[in-house]
Parts: C-alpha cells; sequence; structure tokens
C-alpha cells in the first residue's frame, strides 16, 4: 500500500473530527468555535458503554486516568493516535533495517554474508569437523 494512503487513512479521524467541530461551529456561531472533548463524545452518542466501562474499572482508577483523557480535544486525540501508529511504523522499519545489515559499513562483512555475491565467484565450501 502506498505511504500516502497509509498517512491520509491516519488523519482521517483528525479530520472528522474538525468537521464535527466545525459544524457545531456553523450551528452555534454566537458560541465561537470551540473543540468537542472526546468524553462528550462518548456520553453524546452511546452513554451505556461510557457507563458500564466506568462502573467496570472503578471511580479512583477513572478519575485518575479516565477523565484527564476524555477532557482532551478529539481532534487531539486522533493527533496523538496518529502519531503514535506512525512512530511505531517507522521503529519497527527501522528495526527490520539494521537487523537485515543494510546499516553495516563494513565492506568485508558484506562479503562473507551467505547469500550474497562474494566477488570471487567461487562456491562457499562447508569443512566438517
Amino acid at each position: 500500500m502506498n505511504k500516502g494512503v497509509i498517512l491520509f487513512l491516519l488523519v482521517v479521524p483528525a479530520l472528522i473530527a474538525l468537521g464535527f467541530d466545525y459544524y457545531l461551529y456553523y450551528e452555534n456561531q454566537e458560541e465561537g468555535f470551540k473543540f468537542t472533548d472526546l468524553g462528550w463524545i462518548w456520553i453524546e452518542y452511546h452513554e451505556a458503554s461510557h457507563n458500564y466501562l466506568m462502573e467496570q474499572v472503578g471511580n479512583e482508577y477513572w478519575i485518575q486516568y479516565i477523565v484527564p483523557i476524555l477532557k482532551l480535544p478529539m481532534a487531539v486525540v486522533a493527533l496523538i493516535f496518529s502519531c503514535i501508529v506512525i512512530l511505531s511504523m517507522m521503529m519497527i522499519k527501522l528495526l527490520i533495517s539494521i537487523s537485515s545489515g543494510r546499516f553495516s559499513s563494513s565492506s568485508k562483512r558484506r562479503q562473507k554474508d551467505l547469500g550474497r555475491d562474494r566477488g570471487d565467484k567461487k562456491q562457499f565450501k562447508y569443512n566438517r569437523k
């Protein structure tokens, strides 16, 4: 898949959140432009799951860890999620390229690697012990 398409798909939730915020601004222009909190969206559109999770997690944990996240604007949460996924993908790609030896600067090491052309065109022979 093209990198641009993946990036676009990761940014789509933030664009949707901004579009929703603009829609609310368009409907109520006298209040001014405001970012919508993640918690408000959750309670407004599916209050039952919000209440169920709040009961399951416990009040202390909910207030200490979940409420600060729910107070963040939805657009910010979507961008943070996108950045985490992009950085994770970059780290995985970097680790794969390091483990495959692409960053090795030693030409001797590259010539000794099995499966590569060693320059002397001789067949590799294994020794028995």
